[in-house]
């Protein structure tokens, strides 16, 4: 996996696919943005490639920008393709496969859990 944590200059127009170029049997990360609330960030995976998620205490948004995914959550499959987007529940495991080269548009946002207990 290829990784870049060079966040993107804010006030300027950007295309999100553009930020990332797919690579032959990889996963080529960008932070587009991160601080302690949350982070976006954009990946292109090639074809057959896939990575499994750590579970999460947030909602993770996944949208994907170019090609199909299997997203798999909580044991569930779906079949999520472009301009298709898929929210992650908070406490779940999900894993992404590749069934084409795709690109995906992650989000995080870390606030408004605070009045959840545990």
């Amino acid at each position: 996996m290829t990784m870049s944590n060079e966040e993107i200059e804010a006030a300027l127009p950007f295309n999100s696919a553009s930020l990332v170029s797919y690579s032959d049997n990889s996963i080529t990360v960008r932070t587009i943005m991160s601080k302690p609330t949350g982070y976006i960030s954009v990946a292109a995976y090639a074809i057959g490639e896939s990575m499994e998620g750590k579970i999460s205490p947030f909602n993770t948004l996944l949208q994907i920008i170019e090609g199909e995914a299997e997203v798999i959550i909580g044991g569930e499959s779906y079949d999520v393709s472009e301009s298709q987007s898929i929210i992650v529940p908070a406490n779940l495991r999900s894993t992404l496969i590749a069934k084409t080269q795709f690109k995906v548009l992650t989000t995080v946002i870390k606030s408004g859990y605070e009045s959840v207990t545990r």
